[in-house]
C-alpha cells in the first residue's frame, strides 16, 4: 500500500510542475487570446484535482452589510470554547453591561466546527483596499471576510444546509439576547428608544400557579403564531392587564 501512495503522490507532484511550466512558457510564447484560454483550462483542471473547495463570506455586499456575515459572526462566537487552542481571540462590547463581551476570531486565526460529520474549517482574512481619489475617497479601507473551507463533496451540504443553520442560529441568538425597548417623546416631538429592564417577572409575580401557568402557555402559543397572524391581516399584539394590592408584582402588558 505505502510504494502505490508514494507513487500517487509523486505522479500528482509532476503532473502539478509540468502544469507550472507549461503555463510558464505560454505566458511568454503565445498570444492573450490563446493565454486566456489556456489558464482557464488549468484552473478547471486544478479544480478537479484538489480535494478543497472554499466560499468566501465578504462583511459587505456593495454599500450594505451582509447579513450571512453578521450571523456567521455570531455562530462562530458560540463555538469558540470548543477551539481552545485559538491564540488570538477579539473581544468587544457595545453594552454599558460589561458582562456582555462578545468573543469572536481575530485575523489570520483559524476554527474548525463540525456538522453533521462534515468538517468545516473557518478562517478570518482582512485585506486593504484603496481608495478612490475620485469620488473622495483617498484614504484606504480594511475589508474582511470569513473563509470558509470544506471538502468538495460536501459542497451541497454546505449551500443548502450548513449555511442556512447558521442564519437560523444567528438569529434564535439575537431573538434571545434582544432587550425590550419603550419609546419616549421627551422634547420636540422626538421619540427616542429606552430600554425596559422592568424588575417584574413571571418568577416574582405572586399569584395562583394555575393561573400563571396558563397566562405563559398562551404567550407560548400566542409567540409561535405570528405568520397566522399576518396571513389573517391581524396586529400581532397581545396584552394582559395584571393587578392587585401593593407589592405582589402586578404590571401591565401590551
Amino acid at each position: 500500500m505505502a510504494p502505490s501512495y508514494d507513487k500517487t503522490i509523486a505522479t500528482a507532484a509532476s503532473l502539478a510542475a509540468s502544469l507550472m511550466l507549461v503555463r510558464s512558457l505560454a505566458s511568454e510564447l503565445l498570444p492573450a487570446e490563446v493565454r486566456g484560454a489556456l489558464s482557464a483550462a488549468i484552473a478547471g483542471l486544478r479544480s478537479r484535482m484538489t480535494w478543497q473547495h472554499t466560499i468566501v463570506i465578504e462583511e459587505t455586499e456593495g454599500w450594505s452589510s451582509n447579513r450571512v456575515y453578521n450571523a456567521v459572526k455570531a455562530y462562530l462566537a458560540t463555538r469558540i470554547n470548543a477551539n481552545i487552542n485559538m491564540q488570538r481571540l477579539r473581544v468587544s462590547s457595545t453594552e454599558e453591561d460589561v458582562k456582555k463581551m462578545v468573543v469572536s476570531m481575530e485575523a489570520g486565526e483559524e476554527m474548525a466546527d463540525v456538522y453533521e460529520g462534515a468538517e468545516f474549517k473557518w478562517c478570518l482574512v482582512t485585506r486593504e483596499v484603496s481608495g478612490d481619489p475620485n469620488n473622495g475617497s483617498g484614504g484606504g479601507r480594511e475589508i474582511r471576510s470569513y473563509e470558509v473551507s470544506f471538502n468538495k463533496r460536501h459542497k451541497e451540504k454546505a449551500l443548502k444546509e450548513y449555511l442556512p443553520f447558521i442564519v437560523a442560529t444567528a438569529k434564535a441568538i439575537k431573538d434571545q439576547e434582544r432587550s425590550l425597548s419603550i419609546y419616549m417623546n421627551e422634547r420636540y416631538d422626538e421619540w427616542s428608544p429606552i430600554d425596559l429592564q422592568h424588575p417584574s417577572t413571571f418568577d416574582t409575580l405572586a399569584m395562583d400557579q394555575k393561573q400563571k401557568q396558563s397566562i405563559i402557555d398562551d404567550l407560548d402559543r400566542f409567540i409561535q403564531r405570528k405568520e397566522y397572524y399576518r396571513r389573517i391581516g391581524k396586529a400581532w399584539k397581545r396584552g394582559y392587564l395584571l393587578y392587585g394590592p401593593p407589592g405582589t408584582g402586578g404590571f401591565l402588558s401590551g
